[in-house]
């Protein structure tokens, strides 16, 4: 009987600790994978480019005109970091790098009509408020 409590005393504390090891790899690897796309995502951004895009297409103004007056205090991410986290949770990694193909190949004032449709789609209000947020301040800043 002593010898079955202590086995399952042992198999006990080896399952927590995996589970903890588990845990720990994910979120490290998470980490790794963020920090490569982000790599990757601003390796040759243009914000000239970006800015001139932006002002040649009026849904894209407008998407960006209120960024300036939201509160910050309330948003889940302020950062370029924080984005990057946000999108990659809400985004597959072939999907964040299909859309940055399509945006360094230029793209057409329906296809970022349609990029930004996409991108509302699976964003919250919240989340929507604080990419315009962090555009804004990239951009002008």
């Amino acid at each position: 009987m002593r010898f079955l409590r202590n086995v399952t005393i042992v198999a006990v504390i080896l399952a927590g600790v995996g589970y903890g090891l588990y845990h720990l790899a994910a979120g490290i690897i998470a980490d790794n994978v963020i920090d490569q796309v982000e790599q990757e995502l601003y390796a040759d951004v243009n914000t000239g480019k970006i800015k001139k895009s932006i002002d040649s297409n009026p849904a894209l103004e407008e998407f960006l005109a209120d960024a300036p007056q939201i509160d910050q205090s309330q948003l889940p991410f302020t950062t370029k970091e924080g984005a990057v986290k946000n999108l990659v949770k809400k985004f597959s990694v072939g999907e964040i790098q299909e859309i940055r193909e399509t945006v360094n190949k230029g793209m057409t004032q329906e296809e970022q009509t349609a990029l930004l449709e996409k991108i509302e789609g699976k964003l919250s209000q919240q989340e929507m408020d604080a990419m315009k947020v962090v555009i804004y301040n990239e951009l002008n800043h």
